[in-house]
């Protein structure tokens, strides 16, 4: 298995993971948080195309992660997976898109690639927050959006061999936003927004 970001910030997330087994090859993108255009870019920096994508995994519906996901399911006729929830906030349950719902621990198969979603905490009602990606050989790690490491986080990545934390939280950037004032408050706390 195989992974690169495309880029973490409030600006936009996204990871490519790939997985290959003899002639075949899976790849994922996990949140598209770019413009469809910038996306593109993004991964054509990578050697990789929208066209070639499997599946595009998103973990929440905010903008940061989700922004082109719709957008490039519907123009490269990619699978969407995400939580229920995550689906009807961001409007896929309605779009014209091929939506595979997550329930989290339980193992969804893409390709050569099996995907795990867990709940992050017991606040979180619509959002994945922690994906563990496994091909069989080796597991990768990814969490998103979560204010503190608990336990069962903790319980969740070990055994991981790789981990991709999403971590640019910053005070001072915070205070300065655009964000609505309910979101900086919950992203300065101890919890996950």
């Amino acid at each position: 298995m195989r992974f690169a970001s495309l880029g973490s910030g409030s600006e936009g997330n996204a990871l490519l993971v790939k997985a290959s087994s003899g002639t075949t090859s899976t790849r994922v993108l996990l949140d598209c948080g770019f413009s469809a255009k910038e996306a593109q870019r993004r991964l054509a920096r990578l050697g990789a195309s929208a066209e070639a994508l499997d599946a595009i995994v998103i973990t929440h519906e905010h903008t940061d992660h989700i922004d082109s996901a719709l957008t490039l399911a519907r123009k490269f006729s990619i699978s969407l997976y995400m939580s229920w929830g995550t689906a009807r906030a961001a409007g896929a349950d309605k779009a014209d898109v091929d939506l595979h719902v997550m329930w989290g621990d339980e193992c969804v198969a893409i390709g050569d690639l099996s995907v795990l979603p867990y709940n992050g905490s017991a606040r979180r009602t619509r959002a994945v927050a922690i994906v563990v990606f496994s091909d069989g050989a080796s597991r990768l790690g990814v969490l998103t959006d979560v204010g503190v490491a608990t336990p069962h986080i903790t319980s969740v990545l070990s055994g991981c061999d790789a981990l991709v934390l999403e971590s640019n939280h910053d005070i001072e950037m915070l205070a300065a936003s655009r964000h609505p004032p309910s979101l900086r408050r919950g992203s300065a706390g101890r919890t996950d927004t």
